[in-house]
């Protein structure tokens, strides 16, 4: 049996090296985005003009990398091999290294110090001394685990410092995940576990060790005070808990101080609607922002019963409006003590302007629509008068030709035939056509000119094909389309007096 195992461990090692080029991807692909490095981005550690966040990252790339991806070669795949023969299990090999530590303040101190490390110098300067615990074995159970989900295996793999128990001890068939059996001892919010989804940046670290306070029982509030984070609430971690699962932890602080503040659900929808108002409460930079905002949703919860649907979104504008007038002018803008009716007021008032602009503006703009149009034509209209002019005043050639016997009348219509360069002009000008330009093409015998004229008033310019006798087009003032009577009259006059 140990022989036949021996075996399978022998093939699947040796099918380790087929799979370089599965390497080679997460070495020439960013870690947090996926996105190829470009060639031109190349890393040195003995240039001087990188930077150095720059340099970081990319050694935490390269050491993720084989961390997850070793290179095989003939002696790890014979040593991993052999490995078969011990007479230890996998579980008896590493159980001893992982004790459970009771939460306390060392735990704060270990995550202190852990992030404080991964500012200075990446997870480069990490891992290495995670390195008992990150034996191949180990990462390929959490790759199994999680085969379609690289981000989570390289998540706990960086905090694998923080693991409570072994990776081997895990029995998925009792329903727990890999996560949990390896970290969580408490009840955590559910909105923090969307933090194992997202790569390990310097905001989102923070969030997987507030993860981690909480499922091993540390103080969140400690630690946010190394974070920096503004917390105005102090039972804020313990509301953490009714925020949905599906906000990220940002937006789900959001909602639980509005949830303290008595907000409902609909207030809630509004203030997360407008951008301006979805704010990370505890990193803010602005503190005047923070204070406008707890000023908001207090007024909206008092007066919410007074005001109703579209109105909520434009009060929620107009003081946002507000708020950056009085901050150019180096004042505060609240909304604590403001009346409803007369923030209702002011809030019509300021709309009205604004849709009072937009139609002003608009009207301007289609006024200046018209004048190109009218300028455009008036261009127009003076090109054409010059060309006229000029074929007027200039020697162009005159044609003249044999007329095809195609003038007719009836009652008080009369097809005209035109036989010169002159007649074609004039019909041109008289029915705001190009007819002029065919005198060379009727000159050289394709193409026969007939002007339909009513009690000698021009009505339609008509194209005949000198050689088939048919009608090529027919046309009314400025190439308009003709009326079911002349159109009458020219297959009467086709019949009669064209055709063959």
């Amino acid at each position: 049996m140990k022989n036949l195992s021996l075996k399978e461990k022998l093939k699947g090692n040796l099918r380790m090296l087929q799979i370089e080029d599965v390497r080679q991807y997460h070495l020439t692909h960013d870690y947090y985005s996926g996105r190829k490095l470009n060639s031109n981005v190349q890393f040195d550690q003995a240039q001087n003009d990188i930077d150095h966040e720059v340099l970081v990252e990319k050694q935490d790339l390269d050491y993720i990398n084989e961390l997850l991806f070793p290179k095989p070669t003939i002696a790890s795949v014979l040593a991993d091999a052999l490995s078969g023969f011990s007479v230890n299990t996998p579980k008896e090999e590493i159980t001893h290294q992982i004790a459970i530590k009771k939460p306390s303040d060392e735990l704060i101190s270990r995550l202190q110090n852990y992030y404080e490390l991964y500012l200075n110098k990446g997870l480069v300067a990490l891992l290495p001394t995670q390195s008992e615990k990150l034996i191949s074995k180990s990462v390929e159970v959490i790759k199994d685990a999680y085969p379609n989900n690289t981000i989570m295996v390289q998540n706990i793999c960086i905090l694998s410092e923080f693991w409570i128990r072994s990776p081997f001890n895990w029995k998925p068939e009792k329903g727990t995940s890999l996560l949990d059996h390896l970290f969580v001892t408490y009840q955590v919010p559910a909105c923090l576990r969307k933090c194992w989804n997202k790569t390990a940046t310097k905001e989102n670290l923070q969030w997987l060790i507030v993860f981690l306070l909480y499922v091993q029982g540390g103080s969140v509030k400690q630690i946010a005070k190394s974070f920096k984070w503004n917390v105005t609430n102090n039972k804020l971690w313990h509301e953490l808990f009714q925020a949905p699962a599906y906000l990220p932890p940002e937006e789900a602080v959001l909602y639980c101080e509005l949830n303290r503040l008595n907000g409902s659900a609909n207030i809630y929808r509004y203030i997360t609607t407008y951008e301006a108002y979805v704010i990370n409460l505890l990193t803010h930079s602005n503190l005047n922002t923070v204070e406008f905002w707890y000023s908001m949703v207090r007024w909206l919860v008092l007066n919410e019963d007074q005001i109703i649907g579209t109105e909520v979104a434009r009060v929620l504008v107009w003081a946002r409006h507000q708020f950056t007038e009085f901050e150019k002018a180096g004042k505060q803008f609240s909304m604590n003590g403001r009346s409803c009716a007369k923030v209702q007021a002011e809030t019509l008032a300021y709309h009205r302007a604004i849709v009072a602009r937009r139609v002003e503006a608009a009207r301007r703009i289609e006024l200046r629509r018209l004048e190109a149009i009218a300028r455009e034509q008036e261009a127009m209209e003076r090109a054409e008068a010059a060309y006229v002019e000029t074929r007027r005043n200039q020697e162009w050639p005159s044609y003249r030709w044999k007329k095809l016997d195609l003038s007719w009348e009836k009652d008080n219509w009369k097809f005209v035939e035109l036989s010169s360069s002159g007649e074609l002009l004039e019909e041109g000008e008289a029915m705001d056509n190009c007819v002029g330009s065919y005198d060379e093409s009727c000159y050289e015998g394709c193409s026969a000119i007939v002007s339909l004229r009513y009690n000698g008033k021009r009505k339609v310019t008509i194209e005949i094909d000198p050689e088939t006798r048919t009608l090529v087009q027919a046309s009314g003032y400025a190439n308009q389309d003709i009326n079911q009577a002349e159109k009458d009259l020219i297959e009467m006059w086709l019949r009669k007096q064209v055709t063959f």
